[in-house]
């Protein structure tokens, strides 16, 4: 009850300094709440793929991993509805609301209704994949059926096809359309590596944080240097998007495309674009070359700072709309507060699904071969 506590702290103190922020800028507490969201929803959606990864490659050492990734699931019907105040004042987010003149392609797939139907249809799937993936795998603590296995590796490759259509478009209407004029590729991808990265940095900060308490004996070093490599990898995957989508830009020299690299790559926010960068490739990939730090206390320290990059990083996506002639110093507090807010809501719900069931899959047919000593 403690730990709860302290997430409804967290909560509660944002929440106050969101309504604080209301009085002085309700125009930059609406642009951090957005940017909060979306890194939540973008790592828990990472935590998704690490699932469906596992299961259709039919993994057996992420075997116990996997059900911390599993447990962040739940945090998906908080997170739409934490996307329901975006929509409510999406005439102030997003200048399409307002805008004429519109390409009949554009003006169609930019029409509010439309828009509504598709952020619906995005988190029906979400929800529902969390649901089959995360309830089947539960029940199998009470029931050793391997068939429940079975059941989730069949339904994995569809599922990430789903799960690719739904994460690429959401990242489009939810982030890309808030500057309609801009468009990029590969956005949905960056957004989604983004993410990812930001998984394996949880849990590779939970799997250090387990092993020294109640699963000392279910995790094995291995498993601790196997996500210190995913950390590693999608360091230098999401380098290599967001390197992709610049240099892109920047060589094809379109008005439409360029001016929204150019307002956060100049002045302030090139500071925070390189402070984002070092954190979530430089220290990654310069700390966790070396086989001994990804099996270290090492690995959550650079994993931490990889988690502050992930949110720096949709902060610069999304408040040089409202602040494009630089990072507003003295409005960092509200952005704090956002932070706080969604943060200390999703953590509160997470910690709740851990504490009500079992920290790893107890009757899994691949238990043996994540936890040698089970065989």
């Amino acid at each position: 009850m403690k730990r709860l506590g302290s997430w409804s702290g967290l909560a509660a103190l944002g929440a106050f300094g969101c309504a604080v922020g209301l009085i002085f800028d309700a125009r930059h507490v609406l642009f951090a709440y957005v940017a909060a969201v979306a890194a939540a929803l973008f790592l828990v959606l990472g935590m998704l793929f690490f699932v469906l990864l596992h299961h259709v490659s039919d993994a057996g050492w992420s075997t116990v991993v996997r059900r911390w990734a599993e447990q962040f699931l739940a945090a998906v019907p908080l997170l739409a509805l934490l996307f329901v105040p975006v929509l409510v004042f999406s005439g102030t987010l997003y200048p399409w609301r307002h805008a004429d003149g519109l390409p009949a392609p554009k003006a169609v797939w930019l029409s509010f209704p439309f828009f509504v139907v598709r952020i619906v249809f995005y988190f029906t799937a979400w929800w529902w994949l969390a649901r089959i993936f995360r309830g089947r795998s539960l029940r199998q603590d009470t029931s050793p059926d391997p068939e429940l296995s079975l059941g989730l590796r069949r339904r994995s490759g569809p599922a990430l096809v789903l799960y690719a259509f739904t994460t690429a478009f959401a990242a489009i209407d939810m982030l890309m359309t808030l500057d309609h004029h801009w468009f990029s590729t590969i956005f949905g991808v960056y957004c989604w590596s983004h993410g990812v990265l930001a998984a394996h940095a949880v849990l590779a900060i939970l799997a250090l944080r387990l092993r020294r308490g109640p699963l000392h004996d279910k995790i094995p070093d291995a498993c601790v240097h196997d996500l210190g490599k995913w950390t590693f990898t999608f360091a230098v995957f999401w380098l290599y998007i967001a390197f992709s989508q610049w240099f892109l830009i920047w060589y094809s020299n379109i008005p439409e495309e360029t001016h929204w690299m150019i307002v956060r790559t100049n002045g302030s926010w090139q500071a925070v674009a390189v402070v984002f960068v070092i954190a979530l490739f430089v220290v990654p990939f310069v700390t966790l070359l070396s086989a001994s730090a990804k099996r270290s206390p090492l690995l959550g320290r650079v994993a931490l700072v990889v988690l502050v990059g992930h949110w720096l990083g949709f902060l610069w996506i999304v408040q040089p709309v409202a602040s494009p002639q630089g990072v507003a110093w003295s409005r960092i507090w509200i952005d704090l507060s956002a932070l706080l807010l969604v943060a200390g809501l999703v953590g509160l719900v997470v910690r709740r699904a851990f504490s009500r069931h079992p920290l790893y899959p107890v009757h899994d047919p691949r238990l043996p071969e994540a936890v040698p000593e089970e065989a």
